[in-house]
């Protein structure tokens, strides 16, 4: 008896389903990087995950090979972009699922403390 398949009728679904067959560090560090925006500088990226240098180079040239962001050469430092914009609001979205907003909001107030610290 063949096993049945699910195949999401619309893009965001199949978006959705290569998401979530990335391993744990990876998807969290997509989902961070999604909440963070559609491009990012690495020094940004450096600020707000945990993972060391090493681990960090590492996901993000798995993220590359599997094709869900590029690396742009910029001046004065490399930058990062999701491959398509609906990559990005796939994996935001899935934060929002599986963290709440609540997680969301924390990534953005440091980051924007970071970008424009007060006083």
């Amino acid at each position: 008896m063949p096993t049945e398949l699910h195949l999401s009728p619309t893009v965001q679904g199949v978006l959705a389903a290569r998401v979530d067959r990335l391993g744990t560090a990876e998807k969290g560090l997509l989902q961070h990087l999604a909440v963070i925006g559609r491009e990012f500088p690495l020094s940004l990226v450096r600020q707000v995950v945990s993972q060391s240098e090493e681990e960090l180079y590492r996901l993000l040239a798995t993220l590359q090979s599997k094709e869900f962001l590029y690396e742009q050469p910029a001046f004065p430092e490399v930058e990062y972009l999701f491959k398509h914009a609906l990559t990005q609001e796939v994996a935001y979205n899935s934060v929002l699922q599986e963290r709440g907003a609540k997680s969301c909001t924390s990534v953005r107030r440091r980051r924007l403390r970071r970008c424009f610290p007060p006083g």
